[in-house]
């Protein structure tokens, strides 16, 4: 399950990726509000995708849990709640 939750950490991960270079000038230049702003901006950028993916995972958390052994289907509700780390973090905007 909490391989599974990886996944969503992908679109915060790209956007923080791409925007890092950004945030070091900013900071270089002395810009404080303009890394605020940026990181509303990759909060919602990346906020946006990833909520549906998690959204989708935690709909389909029993078949995607069943993948891996039929048995693990019953534990489905792990899976959802594992997606709430991935989530945050990503929602929570550019610090990591």
């Amino acid at each position: 399950a909490q391989r599974t939750t990886q996944v969503v950490l992908f679109f915060g991960q790209s956007v923080a990726l791409i925007s890092g270079p950004i945030v070091s000038k900013a900071y270089a230049l002395g810009n404080y509000e303009e890394i605020t702003r940026l990181s509303r901006k990759t909060a919602w950028l990346a906020g946006i995708p990833t909520l549906a993916l998690a959204g989708l995972i935690a709909l389909f958390a029993s078949p995607i849990m069943s993948m891996f052994r039929p048995e693990f289907a019953d534990y489905a509700h792990i899976l959802q709640i594992l997606l709430l780390g991935p989530l945050l973090l990503t929602l929570g905007g550019l610090h990591t």
